[in-house]
């Protein structure tokens, strides 16, 4: 049997990423018509009404705290060790829009790991898909990350919208068992 690499995405997957940035925007991630829109997909700054820019901006006003400070989602302990049993996990994650906040987000996200996993494991960067490999697998919730990682000869699993888990539309037990019987397949 060969080794599996698990690339684990950090924003939505095991961080509440969504809930962070609606705060920042002063957005009411509970109110039904922020997070139906958001649980369908729109885009935040859609949602919010504003630009892309002016959304990173107030991203940005919260400086590296804005990433360090991330809840942990539920499952987020439950899903790395699961997969840690099948593969070897690293958390790949991008580092945000390509300005000041690339910098927050790197510093944030490295600061975020460290409290709340055990390892060192993890990689930041723009272009996922350099990861990609047949021994690799990616665990993320864009689609387009997802699509260029097929593209460049990876595996992938795609992982629910956060929203959808913690409202119950989507289980996550049998998320976990999907995800580790994909890996499995690999092997």
């Amino acid at each position: 049997m060969r080794r599996i690499k698990c690339m684990l995405d950090i924003d939505g997957c095991v961080s509440a990423w969504l809930k962070a940035a609606c705060d920042a925007c002063g957005l009411d991630i509970n109110d039904p018509k922020i997070r139906k829109p958001l649980k369908d997909g729109k885009l935040l700054h859609d949602v919010a009404n504003i630009s892309e820019e002016d959304m990173w901006d107030k991203i940005n006003a919260n400086g590296i705290k804005f990433w360090s400070e991330l809840e942990l989602l539920p499952w987020a302990k439950e899903l790395y060790n699961r997969t840690s049993k099948l593969a070897d996990v690293c958390f790949l994650t991008s580092p945000g829009r390509l300005t000041k906040s690339a910098a927050y987000a790197a510093a944030g996200k490295i600061l975020w790991v460290d409290k709340h996993f055990a390892t060192t494991k993890i990689l930041i960067g723009y272009n996922k898909e350099f990861c990609a490999s047949k021994n690799t697998i990616l665990v993320d919730d864009s689609d387009s990350k997802i699509n260029k990682f097929l593209e460049h000869g990876g595996n992938v699993f795609r992982w629910p919208n956060d929203l959808k888990l913690l409202d119950k539309e989507v289980d996550l037990e049998e998320t976990l068992k999907r995800l580790e019987e994909a890996i499995v397949a690999l092997k």
